[in-house]
């Protein structure tokens, strides 16, 4: 045990209290632990939750309060364009049979995603913004511009992982109800990217320009969200903004978007776009897109 803020979400503060007697080193952390705890960790916006106490201080951004009465936090902007946002966990109880409510829910970020909960110490990408509402959390992450991330991207476009995952530390029972465990307070310490996650409301979709995510906490998910499709974007045009993984047609061919790019033409010699399909084959993509 290398701290008592790191020890598992199953091990509840009344089950440290009645082991710290007779270890002079768990003693030592657990008074610790109620020092930090009595702290005011709170903003003028929002209380703190008990999970706060487990997390240091200088790293705990504060919440604000948007126009839907949610509270969020960001962590700067990603340099990567290859991004997606959902719901990381909801109140709703999962297959493992516990919930963990949003309301409650603290973050440090950037959190790190991970596939499928493998790889802590590389992990594939990063959360850099949460928001959250009485039943729902929500992140926007940014998958790393290198192999891994890359791969990860390929999967998400062609619609096989569309599912997120998020993990707890720090957890406070509530409650059990008839097997059912409840997490009042607790903290993101990661969130996954897979093909179906313990939570049915934990599902996201590839971030576009202008997506504000409200869409996520509509009172059903699944019917908000597009079926996955390929990325085809029409005409190349101008004044449009596109993402990696984006198709275009133009002068006749099919262009595969490499980077996030405005104004930037399809075969002008740039690295931008690659040719996918030849002139005359796309036309009739262009014509099923309109």
């Amino acid at each position: 045990m290398r701290h008592v803020f790191q020890i598992s979400e199953l091990y509840a503060e009344d089950e440290i209290a009645n082991e710290r007697e007779g270890n002079p080193i768990l003693k030592r952390i657990w008074h610790e632990y109620l020092a930090e705890k009595a702290t005011h960790w709170a903003t003028k916006d929002e209380p703190a939750s008990p999970a706060v106490a487990s997390l240091p201080a200088a790293s705990v951004q504060p919440w604000t309060i948007t126009s839907k009465g949610h509270y969020e936090k960001a962590a700067g902007w990603p340099v990567s364009a290859m991004r997606i946002h959902g719901i990381a966990s909801s109140s709703t109880i999962n297959s493992h049979g516990y919930a963990l409510i949003a309301h409650g829910m603290e973050a440090v970020l950037p959190v790190p995603l991970l596939s499928s909960h493998k790889g802590h110490s590389s992990p594939i990408g990063e959360c850099y913004y949460v928001r959250k509402s009485d039943t729902r959390v929500y992140v926007r992450a940014a998958l790393h511009d290198n192999e891994a991330g890359r791969f990860a991207w390929d999967l998400i476009q062609r619609g096989e992982l569309r599912c997120f995952s998020g993990a707890g530390k720090n957890c406070k029972v509530q409650g059990i109800v008839d097997g059912k465990t409840f997490y009042g307070a607790w903290a993101l310490s990661e969130v996954s990217i897979c093909r179906q996650g313990a939570n049915p409301d934990s599902i996201f979709e590839i971030l576009r320009p202008g997506d504000d995510g409200e869409k996520f906490f509509s009172p059903d998910i699944s019917k908000s969200l597009d079926e996955p499709r390929l990325p085809y974007r029409g005409v190349w045009r101008s004044d449009e903004a596109y993402m990696p993984g984006d198709y275009v047609t133009h002068s006749g061919s099919l262009w595969h978007g490499n980077i996030e790019s405005k104004g930037l033409r399809p075969g002008d010699g740039n690295l931008g776009w690659t040719m996918a399909v030849k002139s005359g084959q796309a036309k009739k993509l262009e014509q099923a897109g309109r």
